[in-house]
Protein backbone atom coordinates (compact mmCIF):
# COMPACT_ATOMS: atom_id res chain seq x y z
CA UNK A 1 0.00 0.00 0.00
CA UNK A 2 1.40 2.93 -1.00
CA UNK A 3 1.76 6.00 1.52
CA UNK A 4 2.36 9.81 1.72
CA UNK A 5 5.98 11.09 0.97
CA UNK A 6 6.76 12.41 4.23
CA UNK A 7 7.92 16.39 4.17
CA UNK A 8 9.18 19.07 6.61
CA UNK A 9 6.94 21.12 7.59
CA UNK A 10 8.61 24.54 8.26
CA UNK A 11 7.54 27.07 10.94
CA UNK A 12 10.35 29.58 10.63
CA UNK A 13 7.99 31.53 8.71
CA UNK A 14 6.98 35.28 9.55
CA UNK A 15 4.22 36.12 11.33
CA UNK A 16 2.04 38.03 8.75
CA UNK A 17 2.32 35.38 6.68
CA UNK A 18 1.31 32.81 9.40
CA UNK A 19 -1.86 34.96 9.74
CA UNK A 20 -2.54 35.18 6.25
CA UNK A 21 -2.04 31.26 6.25
CA UNK A 22 0.06 32.11 3.05
CA UNK A 23 3.57 30.03 2.00
CA UNK A 24 6.54 32.13 3.45
CA UNK A 25 9.51 32.40 1.45
CA UNK A 26 11.64 32.92 5.00
CA UNK A 27 13.98 35.04 3.31
CA UNK A 28 13.06 38.14 5.88
CA UNK A 29 12.55 40.34 7.10
CA UNK A 30 11.09 41.12 5.04
CA UNK A 31 10.09 38.06 3.27
CA UNK A 32 9.25 37.95 -0.55
CA UNK A 33 5.49 38.43 -0.06
CA UNK A 34 5.47 40.94 2.73
CA UNK A 35 8.25 43.13 0.36
CA UNK A 36 5.28 43.00 -2.66
CA UNK A 37 2.59 43.83 -0.51
CA UNK A 38 4.25 46.68 1.91
CA UNK A 39 3.40 44.90 4.77
CA UNK A 40 5.36 44.92 8.11
CA UNK A 41 7.18 41.49 8.18
CA UNK A 42 8.08 40.25 11.51
CA UNK A 43 9.50 36.96 12.77
CA UNK A 44 8.67 35.31 16.33
CA UNK A 45 11.75 35.13 18.59
CA UNK A 46 14.26 36.96 16.27
CA UNK A 47 17.28 38.08 17.91
CA UNK A 48 19.83 39.98 16.25
CA UNK A 49 23.11 37.91 15.17
CA UNK A 50 24.97 40.86 14.99
CA UNK A 51 24.67 42.09 18.48
CA UNK A 52 25.05 38.44 19.77
CA UNK A 53 28.54 38.65 18.19
CA UNK A 54 29.43 41.72 19.54
CA UNK A 55 28.83 41.19 22.81
CA UNK A 56 30.63 37.83 23.02
CA UNK A 57 33.66 39.59 21.53
CA UNK A 58 33.79 42.28 23.87
CA UNK A 59 33.43 39.13 26.55
CA UNK A 60 36.71 37.90 24.82
CA UNK A 61 34.59 34.83 24.32
CA UNK A 62 33.52 33.90 20.46
CA UNK A 63 30.37 33.86 19.47
CA UNK A 64 27.51 31.29 21.10
CA UNK A 65 24.37 30.28 19.96
CA UNK A 66 21.40 32.32 22.34
CA UNK A 67 18.77 30.15 23.35
CA UNK A 68 15.71 31.25 21.64
CA UNK A 69 13.75 33.92 22.71
CA UNK A 70 9.96 32.95 23.28
CA UNK A 71 7.41 33.97 20.58
CA UNK A 72 5.25 37.23 21.70
CA UNK A 73 1.93 37.72 20.84
CA UNK A 74 1.34 39.81 18.01
CA UNK A 75 -2.61 39.18 18.19
CA UNK A 76 -4.39 43.07 16.97
CA UNK A 77 -6.74 43.76 19.76
CA UNK A 78 -9.24 46.86 19.45
CA UNK A 79 -8.03 49.55 21.79
CA UNK A 80 -10.61 50.17 24.47
CA UNK A 81 -11.12 54.33 23.83
CA UNK A 82 -10.83 56.38 20.89
CA UNK A 83 -7.01 58.23 21.52
CA UNK A 84 -5.79 55.05 22.16
CA UNK A 85 -7.12 53.88 18.82
CA UNK A 86 -5.71 56.77 17.29
CA UNK A 87 -2.78 56.33 18.45
CA UNK A 88 -2.53 52.97 17.42
CA UNK A 89 -3.55 53.70 13.94
CA UNK A 90 -0.70 56.65 13.32
CA UNK A 91 1.95 54.34 14.61
CA UNK A 92 0.65 51.43 12.26
CA UNK A 93 0.26 54.15 9.49
CA UNK A 94 4.47 54.94 10.18
CA UNK A 95 4.86 51.76 10.13
CA UNK A 96 3.54 50.11 7.46
CA UNK A 97 0.48 51.30 5.70
CA UNK A 98 1.86 54.73 4.17
CA UNK A 99 3.43 52.11 1.64
CA UNK A 100 0.16 51.21 -0.36
CA UNK A 101 0.23 54.92 -0.90
CA UNK A 102 3.22 55.15 -2.40
CA UNK A 103 3.21 54.90 -6.51
CA UNK A 104 6.18 52.42 -7.75
CA UNK A 105 8.90 54.49 -9.13
CA UNK A 106 8.18 57.26 -7.82
CA UNK A 107 10.51 57.00 -4.59
CA UNK A 108 7.94 58.95 -2.64
CA UNK A 109 7.84 56.80 0.77
CA UNK A 110 9.21 60.09 2.72
CA UNK A 111 6.33 61.95 1.16
CA UNK A 112 3.55 59.31 2.49
CA UNK A 113 5.38 58.31 5.92
CA UNK A 114 6.86 62.12 7.27
CA UNK A 115 5.04 64.66 5.21
CA UNK A 116 1.38 63.24 5.69
CA UNK A 117 0.83 63.19 8.91
CA UNK A 118 2.22 66.51 9.47
CA UNK A 119 -0.11 68.13 6.49
CA UNK A 120 -2.67 65.70 8.62
CA UNK A 121 -2.35 68.01 11.87
CA UNK A 122 -3.44 70.73 9.65
CA UNK A 123 -6.18 69.41 7.29
CA UNK A 124 -9.19 67.01 9.48
CA UNK A 125 -10.02 65.47 5.63
CA UNK A 126 -6.62 64.43 5.17
CA UNK A 127 -6.24 62.90 8.91
CA UNK A 128 -9.72 61.25 8.89
CA UNK A 129 -8.38 59.89 5.64
CA UNK A 130 -5.08 58.17 7.15
CA UNK A 131 -7.00 56.84 10.04
CA UNK A 132 -9.55 55.14 7.79
CA UNK A 133 -7.13 53.39 5.39
CA UNK A 134 -5.17 52.08 8.16
CA UNK A 135 -8.10 50.75 10.38
CA UNK A 136 -9.25 49.17 6.98
CA UNK A 137 -5.81 47.29 6.81
CA UNK A 138 -5.90 46.60 10.47
CA UNK A 139 -8.91 44.80 10.11
CA UNK A 140 -7.41 42.25 7.77
CA UNK A 141 -4.87 41.05 10.52
CA UNK A 142 -7.61 41.00 13.48
CA UNK A 143 -9.64 38.43 14.34
CA UNK A 144 -13.36 38.34 15.39
CA UNK A 145 -14.91 40.18 16.66
CA UNK A 146 -11.92 42.87 16.60
CA UNK A 147 -11.67 42.65 12.97
CA UNK A 148 -15.63 44.08 12.89
CA UNK A 149 -14.96 46.95 15.08
CA UNK A 150 -11.95 47.97 12.74
CA UNK A 151 -14.30 48.00 10.02
CA UNK A 152 -17.07 50.03 11.60
CA UNK A 153 -14.13 52.77 12.74
CA UNK A 154 -12.67 52.74 9.16
CA UNK A 155 -16.17 53.30 7.87
CA UNK A 156 -16.61 55.91 10.26
CA UNK A 157 -13.38 57.99 9.49
CA UNK A 158 -13.90 57.14 5.66
CA UNK A 159 -17.35 59.45 5.85
CA UNK A 160 -15.80 61.89 8.04
CA UNK A 161 -13.32 62.34 5.19
CA UNK A 162 -15.50 61.98 1.83
CA UNK A 163 -17.56 64.68 3.81
CA UNK A 164 -15.03 67.34 5.35
CA UNK A 165 -12.86 66.96 1.84
CA UNK A 166 -16.23 67.30 -0.25
CA UNK A 167 -16.85 70.67 1.71
CA UNK A 168 -13.35 71.73 1.48
CA UNK A 169 -13.01 71.87 -2.51
CA UNK A 170 -16.03 73.16 -2.71
CA UNK A 171 -15.32 76.55 -0.39
CA UNK A 172 -11.59 76.72 -0.44
CA UNK A 173 -9.34 78.07 -3.19
CA UNK A 174 -6.55 75.43 -3.90
CA UNK A 175 -3.08 77.43 -3.33
CA UNK A 176 0.53 76.69 -3.04
CA UNK A 177 -0.47 76.69 0.78
CA UNK A 178 -3.03 73.36 0.68
CA UNK A 179 -2.21 71.76 -2.68
CA UNK A 180 0.01 69.25 -1.24
CA UNK A 181 -2.90 68.20 1.06
CA UNK A 182 -5.58 67.62 -1.60
CA UNK A 183 -3.96 66.41 -3.68
CA UNK A 184 -2.54 63.49 -1.79
CA UNK A 185 -6.15 63.05 -0.27
CA UNK A 186 -7.41 63.00 -4.30
CA UNK A 187 -4.77 60.07 -4.15
CA UNK A 188 -5.54 58.51 -0.63
CA UNK A 189 -9.51 58.63 -1.85
CA UNK A 190 -8.55 56.25 -4.73
CA UNK A 191 -6.83 53.41 -2.41
CA UNK A 192 -9.58 53.75 -0.30
CA UNK A 193 -12.27 53.80 -2.83
CA UNK A 194 -11.20 49.96 -3.18
CA UNK A 195 -10.83 49.10 0.50
CA UNK A 196 -14.16 49.86 1.37
CA UNK A 197 -16.22 48.21 -1.63
CA UNK A 198 -14.13 45.21 -0.18
CA UNK A 199 -15.11 45.23 3.44
CA UNK A 200 -18.34 45.68 2.69
CA UNK A 201 -21.47 44.58 4.45
CA UNK A 202 -21.80 41.39 2.47
CA UNK A 203 -24.79 40.07 4.17
CA UNK A 204 -26.93 43.41 2.96
CA UNK A 205 -27.04 41.92 -0.90
CA UNK A 206 -30.10 43.86 -1.30
CA UNK A 207 -28.94 47.18 -0.03
CA UNK A 208 -27.64 48.40 -3.55
CA UNK A 209 -26.34 51.57 -1.60
CA UNK A 210 -23.65 48.84 0.06
CA UNK A 211 -22.82 47.26 -3.48
CA UNK A 212 -19.07 47.37 -4.96
CA UNK A 213 -20.31 49.20 -7.83
CA UNK A 214 -22.14 51.81 -6.05
CA UNK A 215 -19.32 52.45 -3.35
CA UNK A 216 -16.87 52.35 -6.09
CA UNK A 217 -18.96 54.67 -8.11
CA UNK A 218 -19.53 57.06 -5.26
CA UNK A 219 -16.03 57.46 -4.83
CA UNK A 220 -15.39 58.29 -8.65
CA UNK A 221 -17.78 60.94 -8.10
CA UNK A 222 -15.73 62.72 -5.31
CA UNK A 223 -12.00 62.00 -7.44
CA UNK A 224 -13.78 63.73 -10.39
CA UNK A 225 -14.90 66.62 -8.67
CA UNK A 226 -10.88 66.46 -7.70
CA UNK A 227 -10.26 67.03 -11.42
CA UNK A 228 -10.19 71.14 -11.77
CA UNK A 229 -7.94 70.62 -8.31
CA UNK A 230 -5.18 69.25 -10.66
CA UNK A 231 -6.13 70.81 -14.15
CA UNK A 232 -5.17 73.86 -12.78
CA UNK A 233 -2.10 73.48 -11.18
CA UNK A 234 -0.29 71.93 -14.04
CA UNK A 235 2.62 73.65 -13.26
CA UNK A 236 2.88 71.84 -10.19
CA UNK A 237 2.37 68.00 -11.44
CA UNK A 238 4.99 68.97 -14.41
CA UNK A 239 7.66 70.55 -11.71
CA UNK A 240 6.71 67.62 -8.81
CA UNK A 241 9.75 66.01 -8.81
CA UNK A 242 7.93 62.66 -8.02
CA UNK A 243 6.02 63.12 -10.82
CA UNK A 244 9.01 63.64 -12.69
CA UNK A 245 10.10 59.84 -12.34
CA UNK A 246 7.06 58.47 -13.61
CA UNK A 247 6.80 57.34 -17.34
CA UNK A 248 3.94 59.15 -19.23
CA UNK A 249 1.43 56.33 -20.23
CA UNK A 250 1.58 57.37 -24.11
CA UNK A 251 5.22 56.25 -23.34
CA UNK A 252 4.58 53.07 -21.67
CA UNK A 253 4.75 50.04 -24.79
CA UNK A 254 2.02 47.62 -25.83
CA UNK A 255 2.10 44.02 -25.42
CA UNK A 256 0.36 41.42 -27.27
CA UNK A 257 -3.27 40.75 -25.21
CA UNK A 258 -3.64 37.04 -24.11
CA UNK A 259 -5.65 35.32 -26.87
CA UNK A 260 -9.25 34.33 -24.36
CA UNK A 261 -8.63 38.38 -23.14
CA UNK A 262 -8.40 39.48 -26.97
CA UNK A 263 -11.79 37.27 -27.72
CA UNK A 264 -13.91 38.63 -24.91
CA UNK A 265 -13.22 42.20 -25.74
CA UNK A 266 -14.35 41.39 -29.75
CA UNK A 267 -17.07 40.25 -28.25
CA UNK A 268 -17.90 42.71 -26.00
CA UNK A 269 -17.26 45.71 -29.23
CA UNK A 270 -19.47 43.48 -31.41
CA UNK A 271 -22.02 43.55 -28.53
CA UNK A 272 -22.07 46.99 -28.11
CA UNK A 273 -22.64 47.66 -32.25
CA UNK A 274 -25.36 45.55 -32.12
CA UNK A 275 -27.57 47.98 -30.11
CA UNK A 276 -27.38 50.48 -33.08
CA UNK A 277 -29.02 47.99 -35.81
CA UNK A 278 -31.76 46.48 -32.96
CA UNK A 279 -32.88 49.64 -32.09
CA UNK A 280 -34.27 51.29 -35.39
CA UNK A 281 -37.44 50.49 -35.19
CA UNK A 282 -37.28 52.16 -31.73
CA UNK A 283 -38.48 56.23 -30.95
CA UNK A 284 -36.18 59.09 -32.03
CA UNK A 285 -35.45 59.74 -28.16
CA UNK A 286 -35.05 55.74 -27.45
CA UNK A 287 -32.50 55.49 -30.50
CA UNK A 288 -30.49 58.72 -29.72
CA UNK A 289 -30.12 57.05 -26.11
CA UNK A 290 -28.69 54.13 -27.56
CA UNK A 291 -26.55 55.25 -29.63
CA UNK A 292 -24.87 57.51 -26.92
CA UNK A 293 -24.59 54.94 -24.88
CA UNK A 294 -22.93 53.04 -27.76
CA UNK A 295 -20.33 55.77 -28.47
CA UNK A 296 -19.45 56.23 -24.56
CA UNK A 297 -18.84 52.35 -24.23
CA UNK A 298 -17.15 52.12 -27.32
CA UNK A 299 -14.46 54.80 -26.05
CA UNK A 300 -14.39 53.17 -22.69
CA UNK A 301 -13.67 49.66 -23.89
CA UNK A 302 -11.24 51.11 -25.96
CA UNK A 303 -9.33 52.76 -23.33
CA UNK A 304 -10.01 49.44 -21.23
CA UNK A 305 -8.14 47.51 -24.42
CA UNK A 306 -4.99 49.56 -24.18
CA UNK A 307 -4.91 49.09 -20.59
CA UNK A 308 -4.52 45.57 -21.04
CA UNK A 309 -1.85 45.62 -23.29
CA UNK A 310 0.02 47.92 -21.49
CA UNK A 311 -0.48 47.25 -17.94
CA UNK A 312 1.59 44.19 -17.06
CA UNK A 313 3.87 45.12 -13.93
CA UNK A 314 3.91 47.15 -10.77
CA UNK A 315 5.18 50.33 -12.07
CA UNK A 316 2.18 50.75 -14.38
CA UNK A 317 -0.78 48.99 -12.19
CA UNK A 318 -1.90 52.34 -11.61
CA UNK A 319 -3.20 53.29 -14.72
CA UNK A 320 -5.10 50.09 -14.71
CA UNK A 321 -7.03 50.67 -11.38
CA UNK A 322 -7.83 53.98 -12.91
CA UNK A 323 -9.41 53.15 -15.62
CA UNK A 324 -13.28 53.96 -14.06
CA UNK A 325 -11.02 57.58 -13.37
CA UNK A 326 -10.87 57.71 -17.31
CA UNK A 327 -13.68 56.09 -18.65
CA UNK A 328 -15.70 59.70 -18.92
CA UNK A 329 -18.62 61.03 -17.36
CA UNK A 330 -21.02 59.37 -20.30
CA UNK A 331 -19.59 55.80 -19.62
CA UNK A 332 -20.32 56.42 -15.69
CA UNK A 333 -23.87 57.41 -16.97
CA UNK A 334 -24.25 54.35 -18.92
CA UNK A 335 -23.43 51.97 -16.14
CA UNK A 336 -25.91 54.07 -13.42
CA UNK A 337 -28.33 53.35 -15.91
CA UNK A 338 -27.83 49.86 -15.96
CA UNK A 339 -26.61 49.25 -19.55
CA UNK A 340 -25.85 45.84 -20.21
CA UNK A 341 -23.09 46.50 -22.42
CA UNK A 342 -21.70 48.60 -19.94
CA UNK A 343 -22.03 46.57 -17.28
CA UNK A 344 -20.46 43.68 -19.28
CA UNK A 345 -17.24 46.62 -19.66
CA UNK A 346 -17.41 47.07 -16.36
CA UNK A 347 -16.93 43.35 -15.42
CA UNK A 348 -13.87 42.79 -17.59
CA UNK A 349 -12.36 45.92 -15.95
CA UNK A 350 -12.84 43.63 -12.59
CA UNK A 351 -10.59 41.06 -14.69
CA UNK A 352 -7.95 43.67 -15.15
CA UNK A 353 -8.24 44.63 -11.47
CA UNK A 354 -7.95 41.03 -10.82
CA UNK A 355 -5.10 40.81 -12.68
CA UNK A 356 -3.33 44.02 -11.46
CA UNK A 357 -4.47 44.37 -7.99
CA UNK A 358 -3.70 41.44 -6.35
CA UNK A 359 -0.16 42.17 -5.11
CA UNK A 360 -1.83 44.91 -2.95
CA UNK A 361 -3.79 44.14 -0.35
CA UNK A 362 -6.56 47.14 -0.78
CA UNK A 363 -7.59 45.82 -4.42
CA UNK A 364 -6.68 41.52 -3.92
CA UNK A 365 -10.37 40.59 -3.21
CA UNK A 366 -11.95 43.72 -5.82
CA UNK A 367 -12.04 42.28 -8.79
CA UNK A 368 -13.32 39.20 -8.12
CA UNK A 369 -16.35 40.27 -5.75
CA UNK A 370 -16.71 43.15 -8.80
CA UNK A 371 -17.47 40.14 -10.94
CA UNK A 372 -19.79 38.32 -9.15
CA UNK A 373 -21.69 41.18 -8.26
CA UNK A 374 -22.41 42.32 -11.74
CA UNK A 375 -22.65 38.20 -12.75
CA UNK A 376 -25.81 37.57 -10.44
CA UNK A 377 -27.15 41.23 -11.12
CA UNK A 378 -30.66 41.25 -12.51
CA UNK A 379 -29.54 42.60 -15.87
CA UNK A 380 -28.31 39.09 -16.45
CA UNK A 381 -31.18 36.68 -15.60
CA UNK A 382 -32.50 36.14 -18.84
CA UNK A 383 -30.18 36.98 -21.43
CA UNK A 384 -28.79 35.36 -24.14
CA UNK A 385 -25.77 32.80 -25.18
CA UNK A 386 -23.32 35.30 -25.97
CA UNK A 387 -23.23 37.49 -23.11
CA UNK A 388 -23.95 33.95 -20.67
CA UNK A 389 -20.53 33.26 -22.38
CA UNK A 390 -18.90 36.45 -21.89
CA UNK A 391 -19.67 36.21 -18.09
CA UNK A 392 -18.77 32.42 -17.92
CA UNK A 393 -15.57 33.91 -19.07
CA UNK A 394 -14.74 36.21 -16.87
CA UNK A 395 -15.37 34.39 -13.80
CA UNK A 396 -12.83 32.08 -15.21
CA UNK A 397 -10.09 34.91 -15.21
CA UNK A 398 -11.09 35.75 -11.54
Amino acid sequence: MSTRRQHAKSRKGCITCKTRHVRCDEAGPPCGRCKIRGDVCEYAGLQSSTENAIASTSAGKEPTASPPIPARSHEVVFPANRHLLELQLMHRWTASTYKCCCTPGSEDDEVWQSWVPQLAIKHDYLLYGLLSLTAFEIARLAQTPHCQQYVESATEYHGLALSSFRVYISSSAINDDNIDAAVCMSLMLFVLAFASAQTRDTGALDDESDSVVQIVLANVELLRGCAPILEGKQDYLLQNPYVQKLKPFENVPRTRLDPPIEEALVMLASLNDERITSSVRDTVSQRAQQVEYWEACKTALGLLQTLFEKCVDDFTRGYALGWLNMAGDRYIKAVKDGDAVALLILMYWGVLVEKCGRQVWWAEQFGSSLVAEIARGSHFEDTDADVKDLILRAQQHT
